[in-house]
């Protein structure tokens, strides 16, 4: 991982993030805003949300769902897994870095194998750009639905100007030619956010798999996480967050009021408490989860082979923890 300043203080992610030029310290800037103050939970609860959005188009659905027998319904949580941690190797490298080249290549090599099979589900560039900037928006969207400010101006400049690059690196699985030949990217971070609420307005038909993919991914959404009698607000914690255009597409009932009203209440709180409240974290969800994997030397498949591609892992466990061998050498400081 680029190493960040040694953090000083209980809330000093902001403050760093303000010492910070959006136009040229955006990668520093995104890492910060997304691997610290989040938890496997609502990582989760992202994945579960943002999925059904992203397969809104009924051809992207059926290259994912692809009868009932892709891993997204048969492995779900490694699929989960999978996505989440490349995404995080992105976060934590910075669209220029090898790993991140290393990891969207995987993903590109991933497209194509299916794309054999699903063409049209992989063939359209402005559906690989609609899904970046879902993902680069949703956490602020979400935010901002719960009455919350969302990103800040610097974080919303970086967010663009990583995403931006970032996306030059993906390649339409049918052609092998850069999504960014075909279609353009949007020219700020307010174009991002106008692009993914377009783009689901259209009148997407009713389509039968992406119902049955949703519903696959709320229910295990809910039996991963919580017992049983609580799986009802499991579900809502999904439902609530699906805009009105993904539910009409997928046909799924939005969630009593009683059930949404606590789904919201409870990404409310957690947001506030990360953001205002507990103290912020010293190291990165990764760097956590590979120093609790340091014993058994097991850890995501994604981080180590996106290290292997890009020569940066040597295949032994670090005297840091976990399976990367480049963590922040610098040991966080107290307040």
């Amino acid at each position: 991982m680029t190493a960040t300043t040694s953090p000083k203080g209980r809330k000093w992610i902001d403050r760093r993030i303000a010492q910070l030029d959006p136009s040229t310290d955006f990668a520093e800037i995104v890492r910060l805003s997304t691997l610290y103050r989040v938890n496997p939970l609502q990582l989760a609860w992202f994945y579960a949300v943002g999925t059904p959005a992203a397969g809104i188009a009924p051809a992207v659905t059926d290259a994912v769902w692809r009868h009932g027998e892709g891993t997204y319904n048969t492995q779900p949580n490694l699929r989960r897994d999978d996505s989440v941690d490349h995404l995080m190797m992105w976060f934590e490298h910075g669209p220029a870095d090898a790993v991140t080249t290393a990891s969207v290549g995987m993903v590109n090599k991933y497209h194509a194998h299916f794309a054999r099979d699903f063409p049209q589900g992989f063939a359209s560039p402005e559906d690989y750009v609609y899904i970046l900037c879902l993902n680069a928006t949703f956490f602020h969207s979400t935010a901002r639905r719960l009455g919350m400010p969302g990103f800040s101006e610097a974080q919303q400049r970086a967010t663009w100007e990583f995403w931006s690059r970032l996306a030059a690196h993906f390649t339409v699985a049918t052609t092998g030619r850069p999504a960014l030949d075909a279609t353009a990217f949007p020219g700020d971070f307010d174009q991002m956010v106008q692009l993914v609420e377009d783009y689901q307005a259209r009148p997407w038909p009713v389509h039968r798999p992406g119902h049955l993919s949703t519903t696959s991914a709320i229910e295990n959404f809910a039996r991963t996480w919580f017992p049983r009698p609580l799986r009802p607000f499991g579900r809502a914690l999904v439902t609530t967050f699906l805009s009105p255009h993904v539910r009409r597409a997928h046909s799924i009932e939005p969630p009593a009021p009683p059930y949404a009203l606590a789904a919201r209440a409870f990404m409310w709180v957690g947001i506030v408490a990360s953001t205002y409240v507990l103290p912020d974290p010293r190291d990165s969800i990764l760097d956590r989860r590979r120093r609790a994997s340091a014993s058994t030397a097991s850890g995501s498949g994604v981080d180590v082979a996106a290290h292997r591609r890009a020569g940066r892992l040597d295949g032994q466990v670090s005297h840091h923890g976990g399976l990367c061998p480049h963590l922040p050498v610098t040991a966080p400081t107290g307040d």
